[in-house]
């Protein structure tokens, strides 16, 4: 005779706990899929807060990115490309 895995035996007594005799276990089931689907819920917001922020912080990186690459290239030109300073007098 085989043993149970532990899958089984929880499959089991969710079947029992789910029995349409037990109107209490019904109510706590879906009381339980409430606070579930709530939870969920407030996880799937919060992901896509952090999402919006990374998105942002994208942004923002890519501009110093460029602006880095803009500040490189003015500092690899050569020198009599770049522009005179004023002479006084």
């Amino acid at each position: 005779m085989r043993k149970k895995g532990a899958g089984s035996a929880r499959i089991d007594s969710l079947t029992k706990f789910s029995s349409p005799s037990s109107s209490k276990s019904k109510a706590e089931i879906n009381d339980l899929s409430k606070k579930l689907l709530t939870k969920y819920l407030e996880q799937e917001k919060e992901f896509q807060q952090s999402q919006k922020a990374l998105s942002i912080s994208k942004a923002k990186i890519l501009s110093l990115e460029t602006k880095i690459r803009e500040v490189e290239y003015k500092l690899e030109e050569p020198f009599f490309l770049l522009k005179p300073k004023k002479k006084f007098g």
